[in-house]
Parts: C-alpha cells; structure tokens; sequence
C-alpha cells in the first residue's frame, strides 16, 4: 500500500493537502515500526531455534496485525524460553490467536509448537505420578509398590517431596544426601510447603541425625575398649540398619561387659 501511494505521489503534480500529508507519513512511520518489530523478533526466533535457548534481557513484540504466524512464533518463544513458569500461559495464547484468525504456520512453528505441548503435558505426567506416590507414602512412609516418579520439576514443592521420599526410603544410602538436597533447594527457592510436606522433610533430617548419633556413640564405645580395655559408660543401641557390622559390635560390647550373660 505504502509503495503505491508514492507512486502516486511521484505522479501528482498538485500540492498534497496537509492532512493527507500527515496521514501519509503517520503511515511511513507505521510501517517502519512494524518492519522493525518482525525484524526483532525474527531474530529472537532464530536465535532460540538455533541456541535452543533466548537470554533474559532478548525482547519482542506480541502484535503482528499484517501477519498472525509472528504473534504465535511470539508466544511460542515466551513458553519455550520459561516452560515452567509460561509455558502453559503461552499455549493458552497460541490457541486463542489460532482460533481467532486462524494463521497458516510452517513446518517449523509446528514443530516448536508441538514440543511445548510435550513439555507442559509431560510435566503435567509428571506431578500426576508423584502425587499417587505421595498419596500412598504418607500413611506409613512406605510405598505399596515400585518407585515411580522422578526428581525434576517446575515447582519446588514437587522435587522437596521426591527428595524426601527418596531420603526416607533409602535412608542409608541416600537420606544424608536427601536432606542436604532439600536444605540446599529451600534456601535456594524459599518455597511455601504444606504441613505434611514440612513434616516428612523434618522426619527425614531426625532420622538421619538419629542414626549417624547411633553410629557415632557407638564408635566412641568401640574405641574406647580398644583404647581402654574397657567400655566406659557410653550408651549405645543395639540396631543398626545401616552398618550391620556395628549390631555384632554392640553385642561384642554387652559381651566384655558381662561374658558370662
């Protein structure tokens, strides 16, 4: 349209009357803007289509009036770069502009497309088994059959509860680093947990201190009688589920104590 009203200009050989004048150049400008905006965010699109990733301070428009495709390729690049926190936003976004003027959109549009749909729906998945873990964990910190969830989540509520049940099921391998995992995400994040949340995080860090004071006193007691030739007054437990070494101990310990008992 632009390029036909200055043919037309360069044909006219009367004064332009001011108002038309003034139209013509809030036109001009128009066009410059909008040829300006595509030109961003093409580069916003090419860089996240070649990096797989946009940096924080990289910024777009979101109204494309001469071409609807770009205002989904914007939308798409507000979910892929923060899938967490946009991403379900973002697909509301694409579907509303696709329903209102149905864009046509290429080959690789639908491509991103379709792997946001995937990552918002798998992490959808993902919350929905933990849950049903969590669900059967809580009674009696024990779950009915196999694992089944994983420790990568948008919110940090979700990875604090695999953390923890992963910490209290496998306590001995895994609960000092489970707990120390949780500390290091909560001062990180500083998310808002529920009480039954709250609760097992603070069970499994008892637990971990409980046992590694078990082994400890224990130790003391063992060294002692190497040291000493005797047992001394430590008080010690006779269990220990994590080093059956130090059951046989403790009862080697009773044993000097009392060896006739």
């Amino acid at each position: 349209m632009l390029e036909q009203i200055r043919a037309f200009q360069k044909m006219n050989n009367h004064p332009m009357p001011t108002d038309v004048a003034a139209k013509i150049t809030w036109l001009e400008q128009m066009v410059q803007q909008n040829t300006e905006a595509v030109a961003q965010l093409n580069q916003a699109w090419t860089t996240y289509n070649n990096e797989g990733r946009l940096a924080a301070d990289v910024t777009y428009g979101h109204t494309y009036v001469c071409d609807r495709s770009l205002e989904v390729k914007a939308h798409l690049l507000d979910g892929l770069r923060a899938p967490c926190t946009a991403g379900a936003e973002a697909l509301d976004s694409v579907e509303r502009v696709r329903q209102k003027y149905q864009p046509s959109l290429d080959n690789e549009t639908t491509t991103l497309l379709k792997k946001l749909q995937d990552l918002v729906k798998n992490e959808q998945q993902a919350i929905a088994k933990l849950n049903k873990a969590w669900a059967d964990f809580l009674p009696d910190n024990a779950l009915s059959g196999p694992a089944d969830f994983g420790f990568e989540y948008c919110d940090p509520e979700a990875t604090i509860k695999a953390y923890a049940m992963d910490g209290i099921l496998n306590i001995c391998t895994k609960g000092a680093q489970r707990a120390k995992d949780i500390a290091d995400l909560r001062q990180a994040k500083n998310p808002t947990l529920p009480t039954p949340v709250t609760q097992k995080v603070d069970f499994l860090q008892q637990e971990v201190q409980r046992l590694e004071k078990e082994s400890l006193t224990l130790n003391q007691a063992w060294q002692h009688l190497l040291d000493q030739n005797s047992t001394g007054d430590f008080v010690y437990v006779y269990e220990f589920p994590c080093n059956r070494a130090q059951d046989v101990q403790a009862q080697l310990l009773d044993a000097y104590n009392n060896p006739c008992s």
